[in-house]
């Protein structure tokens, strides 16, 4: 069945076929017609018809069950390796009838069971393990229904071009800053000579008379001295080179743990990769920014 973002189920693409129930049920089914062959009991008789049409009752409302639903992959949030991806499927339909014990799953993952009523469409959630970071594909997803005696099956798997972000499954370790020094407000000094007055701190011995802050001496408040430079904000590289020696997915966790500490701070941050650099910012577009660049390094390479 080719890849599609929204897909139709119509007769070409449900099966129907007898449960383990149904098996049983078509067992008995082939007793009675038996026994009612052989001992001409019109009971009997009577007995097997009634349940003959109940089977072949029973196909069309399985069939009907799943017939006619749309399904379209709406989309996933990332997550971190070694998490459940949530893949957001919406399903819709006319509203003409509800729909019951419509079961989705992928391949080794949990099922989802849920039922329409006269609603015209509703999102369901299919989680899926994730082992690793990059772009991860479930592959296709499985839509079945023993709808509504349980005595058949109708299935199919569906390849709705279904995929997730996955980020680096995070490690956490110390943050190196940059050469910087910060000032006592927090920001960073580059001492490049600049005349620009930055603020206050305690003297020191050895340093320029013309730098201490008589006022705040005669006010008897302590001997000072003037500090002066270009005040910039905090500012931190996530560096590739910082984790020398260390294999490629280890120095993706190491920077993923220390992107996931700097957003908590009120500090920019940057990254720099051997193919990639993001400019230091901060906010939450730009944490997916980096998270994003770490979970698809060189992905096809390491695949």
């Amino acid at each position: 069945m080719p890849t599609a973002r929204r897909i139709r189920l119509d007769q070409n693409k449900l099966f129907v076929f007898p449960s383990g129930a149904g098996f049983a049920y078509l067992f008995v089914l082939v007793v009675l017609w038996l026994l009612a062959t052989n001992y001409q009991n019109n009971l009997v008789f009577g007995v097997a018809v009634l349940l003959s049409s109940m089977f072949i009752t029973a196909i069309l409302h399985s069939y009907a069950n799943l017939a006619g639903l749309e399904l379209q992959f709406s989309g996933a949030e990332p997550v971190f390796a070694g998490q459940n991806a949530l893949f957001d499927i919406l399903i819709s339909h006319n509203g003409k009838r509800p729909r019951h014990n419509i079961r989705l799953s992928f391949k080794g993952g949990p099922v989802e069971v849920e039922s329409l009523e006269l609603e015209p469409k509703k999102n369901i959630f299919v989680s899926a393990y994730t082992s690793r970071r990059g772009l991860f594909k479930p592959g296709r997803v499985r839509v079945e229904s023993v709808y509504p005696l349980g005595l058949l099956r109708v299935w199919t798997y569906l390849d709705l071009d279904c995929q997730a972000l996955v980020y680096p499954k995070p490690i956490f370790s110390s943050v190196n800053h940059n050469q910087h020094a910060p000032a006592d407000d927090g920001r960073l000094i580059n001492g490049n000579g600049s005349d620009d007055f930055i603020g206050l701190k305690t003297y020191e011995k050895g340093e320029p008379l013309q730098q201490v802050a008589w006022k705040q001496y005669a006010s008897e408040r302590g001997l000072f001295s003037k500090q002066y430079g270009d005040a910039v904000d905090e500012q931190c590289w996530l560096d590739w080179d910082a984790f020398a020696g260390q294999g490629t997915e280890q120095r993706l966790s190491r920077l993923c743990g220390q992107a996931l500490e700097l957003a908590k701070r009120p500090a920019d941050y940057g990254l720099k990769l051997p193919s990639v650099e993001i400019t230091p910012s901060r906010g939450e577009s730009h944490l997916h920014q980096i998270l994003t660049a770490l979970a698809l390094f060189q992905e096809g390479d390491s695949r």
